[in-house]
């Protein structure tokens, strides 16, 4: 039975909204005005909230939203940054204390980080815990650290040589990123855990690399095994090689697995 699958360009998981070019504008509109609602409901029930007590309903009923799985849909272009702060700002306005005021003032006043702050800070917290080996090695990057340090005898400083920077989608905004003072270098495709990812996230790269290996080695079985038995054939075949780690990159392109088709037939022949 063959059920087509609907096409769709955005879709829920776990409470995040992932659309095609990888922008979460929808996610970050959807949150932001979840957060103005809620702000709402906190203007209207309490009409006299001192700094303590608004912090408290701050974070616990707006902010969480703000926050939740940041470190996947934190924004980088500036318009999104900006909307998302507004939401900041507007809850700063709800303490007399702080109408007066400009925003850095009242952040200032509330003992409050921006919100874009607190997203790195979120994002080093993450860091940290890779490193220090607090979630489990094999569902986390390899962050590779460098072995000669100047810092005191720290271990855990980032092996520069290995940092790069690929945008996903289009979410490339000309920023220019540095580590302990040295630029790192921009690429589009990168090779990792054994499979090629790109930036627009097709693995076709990955699709002809796989099958020039399967290819070449069925030339060398070809070349080295005259008597070919079926159950030989059937041990020594590559599709377990061709398709190490389908499940990541598993194509979606006519032309892609057309290229993995033909890798096969020419282990059947």
């Amino acid at each position: 039975m063959i059920i087509e699958l609907e096409r769709c360009n955005k879709v829920m998981d776990l409470g995040v909204i992932a659309d095609s070019k990888l922008s979460f504008t929808d996610h970050i509109t959807v949150k932001v005005d979840k957060a103005y609602s809620i702000l709402g409901i906190l203007k209207r029930n309490f009409q006299h909230v001192d700094t303590d007590a608004f912090v408290l309903l701050y974070k616990a009923l707006v902010r969480s939203h703000l926050e939740y799985a940041n470190t996947v849909w934190s924004p980088c272009k500036h318009y999104l940054i900006e909307e998302v702060e507004k939401v900041q700002k507007r809850a700063t306005e709800l303490v007399h204390e702080c109408k007066h005021l400009s925003y850095a003032e009242g952040l200032k006043y509330l003992k409050l980080p921006t919100l874009k702050y607190h997203w790195h800070r979120a994002d080093m917290i993450e860091t940290y815990k890779i490193t220090h080996g607090l979630y489990d090695t094999a569902v986390v990057p390899n962050l590779m650290t460098s072995q000669v340090s100047h810092t005191r005898g720290n271990v855990y400083r980032q092996y520069v040589d290995k940092c790069k920077v690929m945008h996903v989608g289009n979410r490339d905004d000309g920023s220019t990123y540095y580590m302990e003072g040295s630029e790192l270098t921009k690429v589009s495709c990168e090779k990792d855990l054994g499979v090629w990812i790109s930036g627009d996230m097709k693995f076709s790269k990955q699709c002809i690399y796989a099958c020039n290996k399967a290819t070449r080695v069925l030339g060398m079985i070809k070349r080295t095994i005259r008597y070919k038995d079926t159950r030989v054939m059937m041990s020594l075949y590559l599709l377990g090689l061709m398709l190490k780690t389908v499940s990541a990159w598993n194509p979606h392109y006519i032309k892609d697995k057309k290229l993995i088709e033909e890798v096969k037939r020419f282990t059947d022949d």
